[in-house]
């Protein structure tokens, strides 16, 4: 059994047991006022002293309402209970819901050197892989990468992060371009469908000129499958 549908099914058992408990608090709260007045009728008749029915009708009272509020708390403390479930079911369920990136590894052409990027996202860490290339003038570059494990959303980040130049660049799947795009010196992302198993073919051109004799260029190139 999937662990995720054991962790579900507990949950629901503790909210259940829950209620039950609750419910059973209330129905004593009710026998017990109905037991007490009763009580105090009986020994009211049996020793004719009406005072002493006020006394424990007073006394029943307390009892009772010493009863609802630990009901009234039972009910808070399952009230608390409950928000925190949904709550622990709601974060348990956004990151089910999460996406699984995979990074495409290069299986030929030019093979630039890899490095490894990582942000810090709140107390998790997301690493991507970056391709860095290193272009002359009128320099044109070609790798393939591995196609996907299967289809999904793919995304292709190429930036120019030193140096102000133009590069041609694009993504081809059998000969078709899924993507393509012209960078500066800006940080440039397109979107694209990945198919299975199709290796994914970039190609970039740096055209003429620019300020720099060389021109680094980062690039990352992944799909996102739904879980």
């Amino acid at each position: 059994m999937p662990w995720e549908l054991v962790e579900r099914l507990s949950w629901l058992a503790g909210i259940v047991s829950a209620l039950l408990a609750a419910v059973a608090a209330w129905s004593a709260a009710r026998t017990a006022r109905g037991s007490a007045r009763d009580l105090a009728l009986v020994i009211a008749a049996a020793t004719d002293r009406p005072e002493l029915l006020a006394v424990l009708e007073a006394d029943a009272r307390a009892r009772v309402e010493r009863v609802r509020r630990r009901v009234r708390a039972a009910l808070a403390l399952i009230s608390c209970a409950l928000l925190l479930v949904g709550l622990g079911g709601a974060i348990a369920w956004s990151g089910l819901s999460m996406g699984r990136h995979e990074d495409l590894s290069v299986v030929g052409g030019h093979r630039p050197r890899a490095e490894r990027e990582c942000a810090a996202a709140g107390e998790a860490t997301v690493c991507a892989d970056s391709h860095v290339y290193l272009l002359g003038a009128a320099e044109e570059v070609e790798t393939r990468f591995a196609g996907p494990e299967r289809d999904g959303a793919g995304v292709v980040v190429v930036t120019l992060p030193r140096c102000r130049a133009e590069v041609r660049w694009r993504v081809s799947v059998d000969g078709q371009v899924v993507a393509s795009a012209v960078s500066h010196d800006v940080h440039v992302g397109v979107e694209f469908r990945a198919r299975a198993g199709r290796q994914h073919v970039f190609t970039a051109e740096r055209a003429p000129g620019g300020e720099c004799e060389t021109v680094r260029l980062d690039v990352r190139l992944g799909v996102t499958h739904d879980r």
